[in-house]
């Protein structure tokens, strides 16, 4: 940028409290590699609609498959670091809420 261009506001974050950037599972761990999920949906839903398909080859902690998954689009994604792939396994599994509930409090009574 020569100083004359503008950021577009529309995708800057800068003045979004950490609270609201990140949202529900993106909170699960502090992956310095992610980007907001706020932005992928953006993106999303610029160039996709519900139905379709998009491939992440360097999916990293699944920003983009967790918000195509919320619009709608089908997702698929990779990524070198096995870490990063539980990460992804563990936010996008479907979860059993009442079974996961009592598995909690067993852990808490002892």
């Amino acid at each position: 940028m020569n100083g004359n261009e503008s950021i577009d506001t529309e995708l800057g974050f800068a003045d979004v409290p950490e609270s609201e950037r990140t949202r529900h599972v993106h909170k699960l761990h502090p992956y310095l590699g992610k980007f907001i999920p706020q932005l992928a949906e953006h993106f999303l839903k610029e160039n996709f609609k519900a139905g379709d398909w998009i491939f992440d080859p360097f999916m990293g902690s699944g920003t983009t498959l967790i918000q195509a998954n919320e619009l709608g689009i089908h997702s698929i994604g990779c990524d070198i670091s096995e870490f990063n792939c539980k990460i992804v396994r563990t936010k996008s599994k479907v979860y059993d809420l009442d079974a996961v509930e009592i598995e909690i409090q067993s852990a808490l009574t002892g």
